[in-house]
């Protein structure tokens, strides 16, 4: 008798250390942290992104741009100018801030001492989006 109410016991104490445990793993899936979420906001956009991005006439930008929870992002970005090809790429490393509102993000990168803001509405999921921003870069995102 005294055995199976041992084995009873442990039963018990096995399943609630289960419980326990799925109770753990739903509470860290809020808010598009499974990634299983492909909603462009506020929470989906937080992380580091490769990035290609063109501007007429003939100016390239890849690299990464790291979009924190905070609203402050870094990025670090090889710049070409196809019109002058003997021009050398500049690399530009450096931080800035970025905010999403409705379906506006905003990107501020500090450059050479200046705000170069990139503004437009994401099309695509929260893992693969392209913006055409209001000054004229267009910037296609992969998360990484």
């Amino acid at each position: 008798m005294e055995r199976k109410q041992r084995h009873s016991k442990g039963l018990a104490l096995l399943a609630w250390i289960m419980f326990g445990a799925l109770s753990i793993m739903v509470i860290g899936c809020g808010d598009g942290g499974d990634g299983s979420d492909t909603t462009i906001n506020q929470q989906t956009l937080a992380a580091a992104w490769s990035i290609r991005a063109s501007h007429d006439p003939g100016i390239t930008q890849t690299g990464t741009i790291s979009l924190n929870d905070g609203g402050a992002l870094t990025y670090e970005l090889v710049q070409l100018n196809l019109n002058q090809p003997g021009l050398k790429p500049t690399i530009l490393i450096g931080t800035g801030t970025w905010t999403f509102n409705g379906s506006s993000l905003t990107l501020t990168l500090l450059i050479f001492g200046s705000d170069v803001v990139h503004q437009g509405t994401p099309q695509g999921d929260s893992t693969n989006f392209s913006m055409v921003c209001s000054n004229g870069w267009t910037l296609n995102f992969t998360r990484k």
